[in-house]
C-alpha cells in the first residue's frame, strides 16, 4: 500500500473500531433475549458503525450518505437472522457461526452502495461473511481472557466490557475490510463493461 493507502486503511480501521465500540455501548442497554429486541440491538450497532465509516467514505465516493442506512438495515436484518438461527439451535445468545448470515446481510446491503462505483464489489459481501465471524471470535477471546464479562454483571461493567469487545472486534474487522476498501479505491469502475463484474 502507498502512504495514502496506509493512511486510509488506518482511518478505516479506527472508524470501524470506534463505531463498533460505540454501538456496543449504546446497545448494551437493550437485551438480546428476543428476536425483536435483538434486531433493535443490532440496528443500534449498525447505526453507530455506519456513521463512523461514513465519515471516512464521504471523502472518497459519491452517495456515501446511503452507507449509514445500508449499514443500519443490513445489521438489523443480519442480527435478526443470526439470532433466530441461534435460538433455533437451542442457544440463548447469538453464536459465532450465526455471524455468517449476519455478515452476508450486512455486506450485501453495503454492496448496493459500492456496486456502481467499484468493479468486483461483490467481494465485499464475501469479506464480510467471513470477516465478521472471525472478528467476533477474536473479540470474545481477548475480552474474556482479560476478565471482561457482560452476563450477570452490573450495568457499568457490562457497558465497559461490551465497549472493549466492540473495539477489539471492530479493530480486527476494520483491518480486514480496510485492505479491500483501499484496493477498491485504487481500481474504481471505469466503464459500462464493468457493470457486469462480480
Amino acid at each position: 500500500m502507498s502512504s495514502i493507502g496506509w493512511g486510509l486503511w488506518l482511518q478505516w480501521l479506527a472508524a470501524t473500531a470506534i463505531g463498533w465500540a460505540a454501538g456496543e455501548a449504546m446497545a448494551s442497554f437493550v437485551p438480546e433475549d428476543t428476536i425483536l429486541l435483538g434486531t433493535v440491538h443490532a440496528a443500534m450497532l449498525g447505526l453507530a458503525l455506519g456513521t463512523m465509516q461514513w465519515l471516512i467514505l464521504r471523502r472518497h465516493i459519491e452517495m456515501a450518505g446511503r452507507w449509514v442506512l445500508a449499514t443500519l438495515i443490513g445489521s438489523a436484518v443480519g442480527g435478526a437472522v443470526g439470532l433466530a438461527a441461534s435460538f433455533a439451535a437451542g442457544a440463548t445468545v447469538i453464536q459465532s457461526w450465526a455471524l455468517l448470515p449476519f455478515g452476508i446481510a450486512l455486506g450485501g446491503c453495503q454492496w448496493f452502495v459500492l456496486r456502481t462505483r467499484f468493479a468486483g464489489a461483490g467481494w465485499w459481501t464475501l469479506a464480510y461473511a467471513l470477516g465478521l465471524p472471525v472478528s467476533f471470535v477474536v473479540g470474545l477471546v481477548v475480552s474474556f481472557s482479560i476478565g471482561f464479562e457482560w452476563e450477570n454483571v452490573d450495568a457499568i461493567f457490562r457497558v465497559v466490557s461490551l465497549t472493549f469487545f466492540g473495539a477489539v472486534a471492530g479493530g480486527v474487522f476494520g483491518m480486514l475490510s480496510g485492505g479491500l476498501l483501499v484496493r477498491f479505491l485504487r481500481h474504481p469502475r471505469l466503464d459500462a463493461e464493468l457493470a457486469t463484474a462480480f
